[in-house]
């Protein structure tokens, strides 16, 4: 079939606006995908920016809990006794443990343990043998018992709270006076202790 000058000029034209239509498609297509280039290297870039960001903060913060000792347990602990009696040639004695949770998390007591030596009423005062000027107190009374019963597991103080132990035995009245010696372990294998010496007698 032979085309006049007319069919070419419209033939022409759809070819023209085809071939537009087809380049400025490529030329949008690539132009959108260097745009989703250019904001996922942003969004990367902040990405980045914010993770070294956190990490700084995160840094900054580890290095105040050091400074400030934040997780480090934070415990006050003390104890007391109280004389009752006597009764047949014995002394009730109430040993009192506190423990005062000064620092910021919650602190368990799991392993807390008592001991009590004693020197009579006859006995000299005598340094212990290879630790003195150490008094030596010779008699056994309380051999590292356990203060938490079993049955409990263990017992928390909140931060700020204070626990109170109590822990009842007798002392012979021939006893004039006592140390008193009390630790707990943390599960990192840190330890507290207290120690006090106490005159056997009501007060």
């Amino acid at each position: 079939m032979k085309l006049d000058a007319k069919d070419w000029i419209a033939l022409v034209s759809i070819l023209a606006t085809l071939t537009i239509a087809l380049v400025t498609l490529f030329v949008n297509r690539r132009r959108e995908k260097l745009q989703q280039e250019r904001d996922d290297r942003q969004r990367q870039d902040q990405q980045a920016r914010e993770d070294s960001l956190r990490e700084e903060q995160r840094k900054r913060e580890v290095e105040r809990e050091k400074t400030e000792r934040t997780y480090i347990p934070q415990v006050e602990f003390n104890v007391d006794c109280n004389f009752y009696g006597p009764h047949q040639d014995f002394y009730l004695a109430e040993i009192l443990l506190t423990v005062h949770n000064k620092g910021r998390v919650k602190q368990e007591f799991k392993d807390v343990t008592l001991r009590i030596r004693g020197i009579e009423e006859n006995q000299p005062l005598m340094h212990w043998k290879g630790r003195e000027p150490r008094l030596y107190f010779p008699i056994k009374l309380v051999d590292d018992v356990p203060v938490v019963p079993a049955s409990a597991s263990y017992f928390f103080a909140e931060p700020g709270e204070e626990h109170l132990f109590t822990y009842v035995t007798k002392i012979p009245s021939s006893i004039n006076y006592v140390l008193v010696y009390s630790t707990f372990s943390y599960e990192n294998g840190t330890s507290h202790d207290a120690e006090r010496v106490f005159p056997v007698r009501v007060s």
